[in-house]
Order: C-alpha cells, then sequence, then structure tokens
C-alpha cells in the first residue's frame, strides 16, 4: 500500500500544500489558522482539518484577483475522494476478511477434537516414558480359536512381564521375557487352554514356552509402553478426527473416552484441562494399529503406572526367575521321528547300538526367530535281558530349524545268557523334550534384562522426548519398524502433543 493509503488508514491525514507568508500585518487565512513566527517550525497537522469544506474566500471577487498574499486555490481533484473512498472501502473488506479467515481457523485449532488428540497424544509419550505398567481386564488373543482370559500383568516399558492368566476357573503363572512368553500351570489350567493331553504330560511342573497357537502374539511386548504407546491413535495417519464420548468412572477417577479407529483410550484430565494420564484402554476388533503397525489383540485393559521405586521391585525378581527357566521346553517346536528306532547290529551280540533319527517342525509367529534348537534325550531299553545303557543314552543336542538329526546310544548284555539258536526281543525308546533356552542363553537374557532395568527404572513420564533413548526402547520392546519409518511416527506424535 501507498504512504498515502498507509496514513489515511491509520487515521493521519496527508500534509496540505501552503501557500507563500503574505507580508507581516496582512490578514491571515483563517483556514490554516496563524502563520507561525519567522523561522519557526511549520506543523502540517496542525489546525482544522484540510480536507473539510473550505469558506470561499473568492466570493466577492470571483471575477477578478484575488487578494493580496494568496496564491489562486489549484482545482480540487474530482477523482480524489473517490479515491479516498475506495480505500477506506477496500480496507474494510480486506479487515473484515482477515476476522472471517481467522475465525474459521482459530475455530478449527480449538474444537474439542482436535483438543482431545492433542491431549492423547501427551498422554501417549506419558505412557511410553513410563517405567512399567499393570494391566487388568480380559485379553483374547489372535489366533483362530484364542480364549477370552482375565489377566493381571505388570509390564516394564521395554516388555517384561510378570502375573497371571485366569481362564474359567483356572490360573497360570505368566513370564515374559526376551521376547517370549512362558505359562506354568497343573493339568487343569493346560485342559481349559485346550492343550492335547499327551502335551499335558510334557508340561507338568516347568514353565512352557508358548507359541502363537494360544495367543498369536507376545503379550509382553505387545503391551511394552515403549510399543504400545505408537499404536492409541491409528487415525491420526489419515488425519481423520477423533470422537471424543461422555465421562465415564475408571477406577478411582472421572474419565474422558477418545476414540480413534477400533482404539478407545480413557484419559483422566482432559476435561479438566490437566496433564492426562491414561486410564483404560479398549481394542474393539484384533489387527494391526495405529503407526506403529503392531497386530493387537482384543482386549479391555485398565492400566496403573508403576513408579520408578516399584519398577525396581519388579526387576529384582527377574534374575532368579529366569534361572528357574532352566527346564523350560518350547511348545513351538514339535518333534517327530522314529520313535522306537532301529538297532545298527541285528541281531546284536553282547553290545547293541540304538539310533533315533528327531525330525523338528518350527511353529511361531511372524515377529519370532528361531535360530537354533536345544534339546535333551534319554533312551530306554526294555527286555527280559539284564542290560545296560551307557552313558550315551542321556545327553543333550542342537540342531536347525526345520530340520533332522540322529542320537545313538549303546546297549550290553551278556550274551552267553542267551540259549543257542533263541532270540530275546529288545525294545529302545527314546524321551525328547526341546528346551526353551540353553545354559548361555540364561545367561544372556538376564544380562540383557539387568540394562534393562537400569534404562526403565530411570524414566518418568515426564521425561522429555528423546529420538535415540525412545528408539532404542522400541527396539528391544521389539517393535516392527524400520527407524526412519518409527522417526516419522515419532516426530507426529511429539508435533500433536505440542499443539495442545
Amino acid at each position: 500500500m501507498s504512504d498515502f493509503g498507509d496514513r489515511a488508514g491509520s487515521g493521519a491525514q496527508p500534509y496540505p500544500t501552503y501557500g507563500p507568508t503574505p507580508p507581516v500585518g496582512t490578514p491571515q487565512n483563517p483556514a490554516y489558522g496563524p502563520t507561525p513566527p519567522v523561522g519557526a517550525p511549520q506543523n502540517p497537522h496542525s489546525g482544522p482539518n484540510p480536507f473539510a469544506v473550505q469558506p470561499n474566500h473568492y466570493a466577492q471577487q470571483q471575477f477578478g484577483a484575488p487578494p493580496h498574499g494568496y496564491a489562486p486555490r489549484p482545482p480540487r481533484s474530482s477523482n480524489k475522494p473517490l479515491f479516498l473512498a475506495l480505500g477506506a472501502v477496500a480496507l474494510i473488506v480486506v479487515l473484515g476478511l482477515t476476522a472471517v479467515v481467522l475465525l474459521v481457523v482459530n475455530s478449527a485449532d480449538n474444537s474439542p477434537e482436535r483438543q482431545a488428540r492433542s491431549a492423547l497424544a501427551t498422554a501417549q509419550l506419558r505412557l511410553l516414558h513410563t517405567p512399567a505398567v499393570r494391566y487388568e481386564g480380559t485379553l483374547t488373543g489372535t489366533a483362530a480359536g484364542s480364549p477370552t482370559m482375565t489377566v493381571n500383568l505388570v509390564v516394564t516399558n521395554v516388555g517384561e512381564a510378570t502375573g497371571t492368566l485366569a481362564v474359567g476357573s483356572a490360573s497360570l503363572d505368566y513370564l515374559g521375557v526376551g521376547g517370549t512368553s512362558f505359562l506354568t500351570g497343573d493339568e487343569s489350567d493346560w485342559r481349559a487352554l485346550g492343550v492335547p493331553k499327551d502335551k499335558i504330560e510334557l508340561y507338568l511342573n516347568r514353565p512352557v514356552l508358548i507359541g502363537p497357537d494360544l495367543f498369536g502374539v507376545d503379550l509382553a511386548t505387545v503391551l511394552a509402553p515403549a510399543r504400545l504407546a505408537l499404536a492409541l491413535d491409528p487415525e491420526a495417519t489419515y488425519d481423520t478426527a477423533v470422537r471424543v464420548g461422555a465421562e465415564a468412572r475408571v477406577g478411582d477417577h472421572q474419565s474422558t473416552p477418545v476414540t480413534s479407529g477400533d482404539v478407545t483410550t480413557y484419559l483422566r484430565g482432559l476435561a479438566g484441562g490437566e496433564e492426562s494420564i491414561i486410564t483404560r484402554i479398549i481394542n474393539n476388533a484384533a489387527g494391526y494399529s495405529g503407526a506403529g503397525r503392531d497386530r493387537l489383540p482384543e482386549f479391555t485393559l485398565d492400566t496403573t503406572y508403576l513408579t520408578a521405586s516399584e519398577a525396581t521391585t519388579v526387576y529384582a525378581e527377574f534374575p532368579g526367575r529366569i534361572q528357574a527357566l532352566s527346564t523350560a521346553i518350547d511348545s513351538r517346536v514339535d518333534l517327530g521321528g522314529t520313535l522306537n528306532g532301529r538297532f545298527l547290529e541285528n541281531p546284536c551280540l553282547g553290545t547293541c547300538t540304538i539310533e533315533f533319527t528327531i525330525k523338528n517342525t518350527v511353529s511361531t509367529s511372524p515377529d519370532i526367530r528361531i535360530t537354533s534348537i536345544s534339546y535333551d534325550y534319554t533312551i530306554t531299553v526294555e527286555s527280559a535281558l539284564d542290560i545296560t545303557t551307557g552313558p550315551d543314552c542321556v545327553g543333550t543336542g542342537t540342531m536347525s530349524p526345520n530340520s533332522s538329526t540322529a542320537i545313538r546310544c549303546t546297549a550290553t548284555y551278556n550274551p552267553y545268557l542267551v540259549p543257542a539258536g533263541q532270540t530275546v526281543p529288545i525294545n529302545a525308546f527314546a524321551h525328547v523334550t526341546v528346551r526353551a533356552l540353553n545354559p548361555e542363553q540364561l545367561s544372556a537374557l538376564e544380562q540383557q534384562v539387568a540394562q534393562n532395568g537400569t534404562a526403565a527404572t530411570a524414566l518418568t513420564p515426564t521425561t522429555q522426548p528423546d529420538p535415540t533413548t525412545d528408539w532404542n526402547a522400541y527396539s528391544a520392546a521389539g517393535g516392527p519398524l524400520t527407524h526412519d519409518a518409527w522417526t516419522t511416527a515419532h516426530t507426529a506424535l511429539r508435533t500433536r502433543a505440542d499443539q495442545r
């Protein structure tokens, strides 16, 4: 806009053009007031408005020369008032348009849905930096036929977990470490989960590493705060507005449900404008959710944040529980083979060599890799003879997934005890179990959990986001995203939180 337009718009007047100063004693032009003394600064804004209607000083001499000392007034431009009027109208229109635009944008920024999404993002970041969370409620796995369970689990920031899973009257002890889940229960507990009778005999009185046929996912890592936090606003990727419901009581607090896709998160503090804390999470449909693209089971879980001190107590239990896994077996691996074995010498005279071929088939979820299988075996023989098995009939071994191997055992007897021309049957049996963890794996796992405990117990929900620390926690929890994809999701989450 020009200087003239700026001054007109701001209320200032344009500088008038003054004629020559008349000699001393000459009557002054009343339109401009007294002439200031010679040498005094001129004030272009003093006196009446120069655009007001002026008295006609030429009324008596309009056909003659003007009075002495007055220069002839140039004719007023006819388009100046129109220009000013148009400028004023344009200014009014622009200001009015600006007001409308700002009103619309401001209204959208302060909408309840936008505020709720920003509050949800803040709560997601608080969850992401929580040392540990207790989950209580119901959960149904993603695998076909998975039972609905009542769960009471404490899950650390990166996905170690302890607690119980109940199905009907059965209640099994749960332990989640190293991206794997272990259950311990009695016969009725395993039967309630639909485990076949022949496997129940193997599962009694020892921890059992469970596979995807029960839950479809590893519960501890999927519910890890560092990983779950990214999955609570799946519609944010598409900029679809969240839905805000009526307040409800969750535990001892009023909470507001905020729904994005199939996930509803209850926030305490949203209605009062306080820092939001998650009190309940509901996932209404099993499937992939959120920027983290995690495959969530269907669940309704109330949440309680543990302090760093409480998390330290939880971590103190892990060393003993990990050592107890030395007897754990791996239910994800099915074994087959020549169960009755064969004798390399037939008939054998005094010394018999028995061979069994073991085959394994691995069945597990896509996010769990098995690189080596450890197994224990015991070979026994039955006969009417007094036969002794050698030390090689009991042992351990390793093999690759979905492969086979042979185990051999020697047995001896006194051949002179067999009458000439007669044969005595000898039957051999092999009992093989797949160990969940070998001693080296147990030691490495114990060290890793200790390191995770040191990092997790240093967190608080108000910890400022740090891309390096947060990525390390997400990676430790087994999150499926690449670093670049995670960075994009993490940055978007922080941006939404800052908009509140």
